[in-house]
C-alpha cells in the first residue's frame, strides 16, 4: 500500500460534503486516510425551480420521471410538496444510490439499468407506448445522453433544469494535501474537469494523483482532461468505488 505519514494510502472524496458521509466512513473502516475535496456545492436553478415546479404541477401528465442522481430526486420531492405522486407515473433511477433516494422519497420504485449510465438508462428503461412525454429532471450541466437515449427510442422528453451546482473555495492547505494523496476519487465527469480546473488555476501544471472513476463516462471525461485513472468502479456504486481503490493500493 502507498505510505503517507501514518503509512495508510490517503484517499481524496471530491463528493459534496453532505453526500460524502457514508463513502468516507466505509474509506476510513477500510483502512484509509480521507481527504475531503467537495467540488460541488449543490444550489437552487437560476430561475430558483420556478420551471420545476411547473412541470412537477403537472406530473400526471407524464408517462415516467427519469432520475439520474439523488439531487435530483431531493429537488422533485422538494417542489412537490404535498402533492401525491400519481399512480399511473413511473420512476427510473441511474443506479443503486439514487433508487434508494427515489423509495426513501416515497415515489414508485424505479427501474434501475445494469449499466449505470444515463445512456443506459434512457436505453434500457421500459416505457409504454403513450403520448405522455418521460420528465428528465436534471443538473443544469448534465449531458444530453438520456434525453438522446430515450428520443432516439421515439418517445418526447421534457428535460427540465433541477438544481445547478457551483464550486466552493479550498484553502491552500488543502490543495496540497489533495496533490499529495495517493488516489483521487471521481464521481462523475463534471468532477473530473472541476478537479482538472481548480488544481490548474491553484497549481499550474503540479502533477495530480492517479484517480479511480465510478464508471466508463466519468473516466473517458477524466482522461479528455489529462487524468490517469488506474482503476473504474465495478459495479459503478460506492462497495465498486471501494473495491477498486484496494485493487489500486494493495
Amino acid at each position: 500500500m502507498p505510505a503517507s505519514s501514518a503509512g495508510r494510502a490517503t484517499v481524496v472524496v471530491c463528493r459534496p460534503v453532505a453526500q460524502a458521509g457514508s463513502l468516507t466512513a466505509q474509506l476510513e473502516a477500510a483502512g484509509f486516510d480521507v481527504v475531503g475535496f467537495p467540488l460541488a456545492e449543490v444550489v437552487a436553478p437560476r430561475d430558483e425551480g420556478a420551471a420545476l415546479a411547473a412541470s412537477v404541477a403537472r406530473l400526471s401528465n407524464f408517462a415516467l420521471v427519469a432520475f439520474t442522481s439523488v439531487n435530483a430526486v431531493n429537488a422533485v420531492r422538494r417542489a412537490m410538496g404535498e402533492q401525491p405522486w400519481p399512480d399511473h407515473v413511473a420512476t427510473c433511477a441511474v443506479g443503486t444510490a439514487t433508487a434508494s433516494a427515489v423509495v426513501a422519497a416515497g415515489f414508485p420504485t424505479p427501474f434501475v439499468p445494469a449499466v449505470a449510465t444515463a445512456a443506459d438508462l434512457g436505453a434500457t428503461v421500459p416505457i409504454e407506448l403513450s403520448d405522455r412525454p418521460v420528465l428528465a429532471p436534471l443538473a443544469e450541466l448534465a449531458s444530453d445522453d438520456l434525453v438522446d437515449a430515450i428520443e432516439a427510442r421515439g418517445f418526447t422528453v421534457e428535460r427540465v433544469t433541477a438544481y445547478r451546482s457551483i464550486v466552493p473555495e479550498h484553502d491552500d492547505a488543502l490543495v496540497e494535501r489533495v496533490v499529495s494523496s495517493d488516489l483521487i476519487l471521481l464521481t462523475s465527469p463534471s468532477i473530473a474537469r472541476r478537479l482538472v480546473a481548480v488544481l490548474s488555476e491553484r497549481l499550474g501544471e503540479a502533477e495530480v494523483p492517479p484517480a479511480v472513476a465510478i464508471g466508463p463516462r466519468t473516466a473517458e471525461a477524466a482522461s479528455d482532461v489529462g487524468l490517469t485513472v488506474s482503476r473504474i468502479a465495478t459495479p459503478s456504486t460506492d462497495g465498486g468505488l471501494i473495491t477498486a481503490v484496494e485493487s489500486s493500493c494493495p
